[in-house]
């Protein structure tokens, strides 16, 4: 089963903000071409080969995640309130990663079948 992770573009992804591909690194992913301030819209996870991930922009993720673009994505929250797409089906949080100025949360469409960080990893 391939899962489509939508990956923040900008300071979301920085050293001094909220560095997600430390995140990933961190986690045992080798991640390529998603170093902080050198993303690529064409990111490898070279260790895990049912990981398709793609660079999303922040404003844009909800909107994605609603028309099955991708699977799972990072997002912050305020982005998830501020498109105001609930009623298209809606967003659900699965986990905070508590990083960066704003909330961050990881987001699933409503009909996952993931209901918590730990059922998707």
């Amino acid at each position: 089963m391939e899962i489509v992770i939508g990956l923040p573009k900008g300071s979301l992804n920085n050293v001094n903000r909220g560095n997600t591909y430390q995140l990933f690194k961190d986690a045992g992913y080798e991640v390529r071409g998603y170093e902080p301030g050198n993303e690529s819209y064409e990111i490898n996870i070279a260790n895990d080969e049912e990981i398709k991930a793609f660079l999303t922009r922040p404003q844009s993720t909800p909107v994605e995640l609603n028309r099955g673009m991708v699977d799972i994505a990072i997002v912050g929250e305020d982005w998830v309130k501020e498109e105001s797409v609930s009623h298209e089906g809606g967003i659900t949080k699965i986990g905070d990663l508590d990083y960066g100025q704003t909330r961050l949360i990881v987001a699933v469409p409503v009909d996952s079948p993931y209901f918590s960080l730990s059922e998707f990893f």
